[in-house]
Parts: C-alpha cells; structure tokens; sequence
C-alpha cells in the first residue's frame, strides 16, 4: 500500500508471502494506522511464516496492536519500520529480528524469542517496552536515542548492547539476566547517559550480583 492517506487498516491476515505486508506513507498529516491504539476486538492484523519480512511500515505510519510472528527466513525481519514509522502495543516474536527500526518510537511492545536480536535500533526511542528471551534483548545505533522504562531478561548474549551509539539516554530500566551480560557500551559509543537502572547479572560462578543506577 503506497501513498494511502490516512487510511485505517483493520483485521487483515497475511502469511507465506515474501513480504506479508508493505505500507508507505510519506505525506504530512494524520498517519496511516495499522490495527489499533486502543487494542479494541476485532482490529489487529496478523501476520506469520512470510519469508523475509512480516510488516515493512515507512513514513507516517503508527503500526499499533497486531501480531507479527514466526517469519521463516533465519535473519528474517517481523516488524521493520523508517521514516519515523512508529510502533506502539504489538506483539512480535519467533523471528530472526524481531522489530529493526531507524528513527520514530518504539512504544509499549512485546518482543520475545526471536532468534537473533528482539529490538534493533538506530536513533530511535524505546520506551515501555517488554523484551525477553532473545539472544540480544535490544541493539542500538545512531544518534540521540531514549531508552526508557524497559523491561528486559532472560537474554542469552546481552540485554542492551550500544554500538556506535552517541548521546544515548538510558533511564528508569530493568535489566535482569541470569547468564548474559546486561548491558554492553562499546563499538565507539559516546556520551551515554545511564541513570535509575536496575541491573542485574546472576550466573552460577559468581552468584548474584545487583546494581542501580
């Protein structure tokens, strides 16, 4: 779907595509709504077992509510969002990156078991969000991101890991991982603000260990 104003697209099913779903957005306005920020019955989209991508959303499109699950492709994408696309409540899991996004927000979204990293970003803001049992919980990039008010854990590698990320603000989270690292600062990273953290890293040869920030 190219250029479609602002449409409102409800209770759709798309499954064994390459790409289950595409909608591009450039005009100003009110934006695209795919499924539904109320989380009302009967108005999210499903989509499942595509190749490459579930959902590809750019522009001026809120992507809200819908479950997006279980791309075949082992580096398949469920939710992939530019151009200040936005992604607000909806349930990702089961693909090779769960939600890679370049700028916009990142919202209130569940993301667990993908097979790589559960949320991809690159100056984008991700707030609110529940990420679990992914190898990496979230990877961040690019410039001037908020990472706020997160839930993370039972990651495999690391919960948050920063790579050529520049003033990074990371506040108000928790981090608990019972064998990978929380969190990870490197690849030139820069001006990273960490404050009101809860981080936790427990394995069996050094026990519990805890620290706030």
């Amino acid at each position: 779907i190219v250029d479609p104003g602002s449409a409102t697209i409800q209770r759709n099913a798309a499954f064994g595509n390459t790409r289950g779903m595409l909608v591009d957005n450039p005009a100003a306005g009110a934006p695209v709504l795919v499924g539904s920020t109320t989380l009302a019955p009967l108005t999210a989209n499903r989509l499942w077992e595509n190749e490459a991508f579930g959902l590809i959303a750019s522009g001026n499109v809120t992507v809200a509510g819908n479950t997006v699950a279980d791309q075949t492709d082992a580096a398949a994408i469920g939710l992939q969002l530019t151009g200040g696309a936005t992604a607000q409540s909806n349930l990702v899991f089961g693909n090779g990156i769960g939600i890679d996004a370049a700028g916009g927000v990142l919202l209130g979204n569940r993301v667990y078991n993908n097979r790589q990293v559960g949320i991809r970003g690159d100056g984008t803001d991700v707030l609110e969000n529940v990420v679990y049992t992914n190898p990496v919980g979230m990877l961040l990039t690019g410039d001037g991101a908020a990472v706020r008010n997160n839930l993370v854990y039972a990651s495999q590698v690391a919960g948050i890991s920063l790579e050529a990320a520049s003033d990074t603000e990371i506040l108000n989270n928790t981090l608990f991982e019972l064998s990978a690292d929380t969190l990870r600062i490197g690849g030139g990273s820069h001006d990273t603000t960490l404050r009101n953290n809860i981080l936790w890293a427990q394995d069996r040869a050094s026990g519990p260990g805890r620290r706030s920030f």
